[in-house]
């Protein structure tokens, strides 16, 4: 009897360090936090850089109101927590 292993075509998200965008949103998702880390580096707060950064972003990716609704929260939860492990814990109104 033989036995075959199929092989994906395409690697798992587990087994790459490198992520490529491949839609808008997933393309938003990633400049948003990188810019925001890059303020967060230069000493800049997120409260002030949050809304900024947001604004900036839809202007090079364009989403609809329905994309924007779905990331929003997802961000606002993502910036929480990477404050928090990072040491940022004192940080509020995200």
């Amino acid at each position: 009897m033989r036995h075959t292993l199929e092989i994906p075509s395409a690697p798992s998200s587990q087994n790459t360090r490198f992520f490529v965008p491949t839609g808008r949103q997933d393309n938003f998702r990633l400049r948003f936090r990188c810019a925001l880390a890059q303020c967060i580096q230069r000493g800049f707060q997120v409260e002030e850089c949050f809304g900024l950064i947001w604004e900036e972003t839809l202007e090079e990716v364009n989403l609809s109101f329905r994309e924007q609704n779905e990331l929003y929260p997802e961000l606002i939860e993502w910036a929480r927590r990477w404050l928090h492990q990072d040491g940022h814990a004192g940080v509020r109104g995200i």
